[in-house]
């Protein structure tokens, strides 16, 4: 049944999945002594819930009772095998937080056990959830120390060559032209694997680079679009991911409507899925667009739940955005300071300070409407605004929001961020 799952062939590995669930429902007693065996088939049924499109939340279910029986065992070995599924459950869901504690406690308790596949894929979730909270250059270390093990993981899926690791974390990292060969080279290797998912998402993430690099015209989201289409990924959360990121391109033309219909369309395909970056991405950038249109209780609700999302879950993208764009919404009412203060706390991860269309539709802008203040103030609202991280700060403004009866209200407050 894993290799089956491992090749793609899913109707065959559900027929033997279900034929060695009968056949331990039939006869109880083919369960006795075999626990670590069963562990397994919980783990492949969840994977096979994954990667067979049937959805985010049944894996960490049964990846859980697989670890639970593990524990049983209290063999090493079996806890961190059993906590690298788990670790990789959250990460389906989203659960950011959850999917780095159990991919540090597995290291914690493998590294003494010393098998190198186990720490590999340890290694790599640890990198990746790094990567989702923020702390990239602790990712960085992380997936370079990853990739001296064997290339073996339990998420075999976009992160499968050491090319698209190293240069998505570069990404996420603001280093751009670090991360732009490692990913064509990356999308290279996904050929030569004919794996055409893997190969539009290096792709798309080549467009990221190109977004936050400020070469708008070298995004190419009309072909990759219509290969996904020709790879029969026509209704996959790929497909809206590349609308996110053709929303992103509508913004910078100020095409308020088209940007927030894109966006809108990542937000309905994730109510069958739990992609909690690509959607928290999306809920303040609509907020922005509605803004923008002028209907203000809808950007607050969005804003709203979208630093909701932050709070719970920590991905630092979504806490930059939406502060990128309160920063905005004050600077326009006029609270000059605060807005300057909010900005230098959204820019100062290098993900969202080293980006191109970030600084195009927020910051400059930004810029423009404080350039009246006096420089010394200035410079000491952006020290106290890099001196806060993005959990305090997104905790604190949700707050404010929530307490104030509507988005003017928020603006024209006088309280101190």
């Amino acid at each position: 049944a894993d290799f089956l799952l491992r090749q793609k062939k899913y109707d065959l590995c559900a027929q033997v999945l279900a034929r060695v669930e009968n056949e331990l429902r039939a006869q109880p007693g083919l369960a006795t002594g075999l626990r670590r065996e069963q562990a397994f088939l919980l783990f492949t049924r969840g994977l096979y819930y994954f990667y067979s499109g049937e959805g985010n939340f049944k894996p960490l279910e049964f990846f859980q009772r697989g670890l639970d029986m593990m524990y049983g065992s209290e063999d090493p070995w079996d806890i961190s095998w059993g906590l690298t599924h788990v670790a990789a459950g959250h990460r389906f869901r989203g659960n950011f937080r959850e999917w780095l504690h159990h991919a540090e406690l597995g290291l914690e308790i493998q590294h003494p056990c010393g098998d190198p596949i186990i720490i590999s894929d340890l290694l790599l979730n640890r990198g990746f959830s790094l990567l989702a909270v923020g702390r990239s250059e602790e990712a960085m270390r992380t997936i370079e120390q990853q990739v001296l093990y064997p290339q073996w993981f339990i998420t075999f899926d976009e992160t499968q060559n050491i090319y698209g690791m190293r240069g998505l974390a570069r990404y996420h990292a603001g280093l751009y032209a670090e991360a732009r060969p490692l990913m064509e080279q990356a999308a290279v290797f996904a050929i030569q694997l004919e794996d055409r998912v893997g190969h539009l998402f290096n792709l798309w993430i080549l467009d990221l680079i190109q977004l936050a690099s400020g070469n708008y015209a070298a995004v190419r989201l009309g072909p990759h679009m219509s290969a996904a289409d020709r790879a029969g990924l026509a209704q996959t959360p790929f497909k809206y991911s590349v609308r996110l990121t053709w929303g992103i391109l509508d913004l910078l033309r100020q095409d308020w409507t088209q940007a927030e219909q894109n966006f809108q369309s990542r937000l309905n395909n994730n109510k069958k899925t739990t992609a909690t970056l690509m959607k928290g991405i999306s809920l303040p950038l609509i907020g922005f667009t509605a803004y923008r249109r002028g209907d203000l209780p809808l950007a607050r609700e969005r804003l709203i739940a979208a630093l909701e999302t932050g709070v719970k879950h920590s991905p630092y993208m979504v806490f930059c955005i939406s502060l990128g764009v309160l920063a905005l919404i004050l600077a326009e009412a006029g609270q000059l300071e605060q807005a300057v203060e909010l900005y230098a706390t959204a820019t100062a991860h290098p993900g969202a300070g080293n980006s191109r269309w970030f600084e195009d539709v927020l910051g400059k802008p930004i810029a423009r409407l404080t350039e009246s203040l006096a420089a010394e103030i200035a410079q000491a609202a952006r020290a106290r605004g890099r001196s806060r991280t993005l959990e305090a700060a997104g905790q604190e403004v949700l707050e404010m929001l929530k307490a104030s009866p509507d988005l003017q209200a928020f603006a024209n407050s006088k309280a101190t961020l």
